[in-house]
């Protein structure tokens, strides 16, 4: 199943979440911090510990993988960390968001999980076309709809149109 729906962190019923990232593993801004504010300071500390045990940067278009803390409460398991960027306030490119969504639903569905939530990949920077998003995410989700249940939540109207413009 694939479907759209604006999704409120604390309310969320899902076993995963993908959130951006960078390649240092900061958690501060965007959908990042309030993840990391709403599930507690365990989230950061466990990226920061996976990035120092990788002794360098993820590169772009990885991801890697965390437990969500005190959002384990809502039944989230696990938190996919998409890295699209090296390092923060870096220009995102499409190609980093597509190779980090494919490998995610690939590790998800490995893992047998069910249900999965795709926040704010690339959207909140001006540098990437909302439609070009909206369409590679929907794109990259319909391959992998009948292995996961996956809800993508739009941060905003415009890219909340451009995904259902997609969908139809």
């Amino acid at each position: 199943m694939l479907k759209i729906e604006k999704v409120k962190i604390e309310k969320i019923n899902t076993e995963a979440i993908i959130i951006p990232s960078n390649g240092i593993a900061s958690m501060n801004n965007g959908i990042a911090e309030v993840i990391r504010s709403v599930g507690g300071k365990s989230i950061q500390d466990e990226a920061k510990k996976i990035y120092a045990q990788n002794k360098k940067p993820f590169l772009q278009g990885s991801f890697y993988i965390t437990k969500a803390g005190t959002l384990e409460n809502l039944g989230i398991k696990y938190i996919f960390h998409a890295v699209l960027v090296k390092y923060p306030n870096e220009s995102i490119s499409m190609q980093n968001i597509i190779l980090s969504l494919e490998q995610i639903f690939k590790e998800a569905t490995k893992k047998g999980i069910c249900s999965i939530t795709v926040f704010e990949l690339g959207t909140d920077c001006n540098v990437l076309d909302k439609d070009s998003i909206a369409r590679n995410i929907i794109s990259i989700s319909r391959k992998y709809c009948d292995k996961l249940d996956i809800t993508i939540s739009p941060n905003d109207e415009r890219f909340e149109v451009s995904l259902t413009k997609f969908m139809l």
